[in-house]
């Protein structure tokens, strides 16, 4: 039934008066000692000592009393909820979380259970899962992050090299930076660069990653110019996981350049080394400047928080 707060729990463990406290794990009326990485996911505060296995009363955080809901599906103890139709909860994610579940819903469709509408901040499980996904999230990589692609211990040169493109830093005020490969006018373009992302904790494992680059020409190239990338997993680092081929920049308009990533076994904490290649032919003697521009270059995920 509904409890006004403080509810009592059982005890997992001997706790102190005025502690904070969370669900233990698979259990909907037993407590233990929340610790600093449960600075969100507390239950409340603890309002007396006991000993393991006594009740405890507990001043819910940021509630008043529990409540009875009515169950879409099954789940269990501790359970992040969701809005379901009809009125309903679920623990399938569905936008913003709205509880946590102090009961299983073991039958399914029409259990009465009891919960917190606490938007699931003392959920057993993390807090993000119940976030909202942002799909496509940016993140800018900087272009001073850029490594010569075959010597990672090495910047790029200021000017393109042999097989490097170069950083130009422009005029601070006038002009933003930008990398760059030579001039390839009546002859082959054939410049790289490489740096090294870590996927964020708040990207969600094997959601969406995309590699974008938004790149030009000074002057046309007559024949083609093309960007490609490969992608490796520091963890697997002989699989490319770069899904598309390259692609046309011979344009004197700037365009995003888009690389899809499998993301299959991509998680947070995840190193990518990223290798972008240019390529370009041109045959004709009077134009000059026929140089390959990159103008910024980005990481888009699907993240939670």
């Amino acid at each position: 039934m509904p409890t006004v707060s403080p509810k009592s729990f059982y005890a997992s463990e001997a706790l102190e008066a005025f502690r904070r406290v969370k669900l233990s794990s698979g259990y909907g009326d037993r407590v233990e000692y929340a610790d600093q990485a449960d600075s969100i996911g507390y239950l409340g505060i603890t309002l007396q000592k006991v000993a393991q296995g006594e009740m405890v009363a507990c001043e819910l955080k940021g509630v008043a009393k529990t409540l009875i809901v009515v169950a879409a599906d099954t789940f269990a103890v501790g359970a992040i909820l969701y809005a379901a139709d009809s009125g309903k909860v679920s623990d399938s994610a569905s936008g913003t979380a709205i509880g946590t579940a102090l009961e299983a819903a073991t039958t399914g469709d029409g259990d009465e259970v009891e919960a917190i509408l606490d938007g699931g901040a003392a959920a057993i499980t993390t807090l993000r899962a119940a976030m909202s996904q942002d799909d496509a999230a940016v993140y800018p990589v900087p272009l001073t992050d850029l490594r010569t692609w075959d010597n990672l211990a090495v910047n790029i040169p200021a000017t393109a090299g042999t097989d490097d493109l170069g950083l130009i830093t422009g005029t601070a005020g006038s002009a933003a930076p930008q990398v760059e490969g030579a001039d390839f006018g009546e002859t082959t373009e054939a410049k790289n660069t490489s740096f090294v992302f870590e996927l964020p904790p708040e990207y969600v494992a094997g959601e969406t990653i995309t590699l974008r680059a938004t790149a030009l020409m000074k002057v046309i190239a007559d024949g083609a110019c093309t960007l490609d990338a490969a992608v490796y997993r520091q963890a697997a680092p002989t699989v490319d996981i770069c899904d598309t081929a390259a692609q046309s920049i011979n344009s004197a308009v700037a365009a995003d350049i888009d690389f899809t990533i499998i993301p299959d076994d991509c998680v947070p904490g995840d190193l990518l080394r990223v290798i972008l290649y240019v390529a370009g032919t041109d045959t004709s003697t009077s134009d000059p400047n026929v140089t390959a521009v990159i103008e910024k270059i980005e990481m888009l995920l699907d993240i939670k928080g």
